[in-house]
């Protein structure tokens, strides 16, 4: 099994489409890295303007929603640790009750705070299902991807 795993999703419904990226992605030959593809099931055959966007919306993305620590970015720096761990547990369970198989930590003011998410995945789902859940840190996730736009542009 490979170590990363991508999903490439086309939020049209063009299979075409999704199967002329086949070749450019698996092209890279990123050996820890699969990529499995998706097509919107349904939506437009081609996103041309910002009501085809909207409309595509619907058959791409899947989400149960959000959930609140009800603290302000500011605020997750000057809470007591207890209680902002107490928060960051119970948004993270209500989360995987609704069914999330990812979650997204909210902004850059929960840098670095992935672990709490993490153990309360582990604690609500037991060791081998929690460590499944993707956790996405956009801090870190926007740094690799400067990165690696800084590579593609290398000439």
């Amino acid at each position: 099994m490979s170590a990363h795993r991508i999903l490439v999703i086309n939020p049209n419904t063009t299979v075409a489409m999704t199967d002329a990226l086949r070749p450019l992605i698996n092209g890279l030959k990123y050996e820890s890295t699969s990529f499995t593809f998706y097509t919107a099931p349904s939506g437009v055959p081609s996103i041309n303007n910002e009501d085809d966007a909207a409309v595509s919306l619907d058959g791409a993305l899947q989400s149960v929603g959000t959930a609140t620590t009800g603290l302000d970015a500011d605020q997750l720096h000057k809470a007591p640790r207890e209680e902002l761990e107490t928060r960051m547990r119970d948004a993270t369970k209500s989360l995987l009750a609704a069914g999330a198989r990812a979650i997204c930590l909210g902004c850059a003011g929960m840098a670095g705070m992935d672990e709490i998410v993490r153990r309360a995945c582990v604690e609500e789902l037991g060791e081998m299902e929690g460590t499944k859940i993707v956790i996405v840190d956009g801090v870190v996730a926007g740094a690799i991807w400067l990165e690696g736009m800084l590579r593609a542009t290398r000439q």
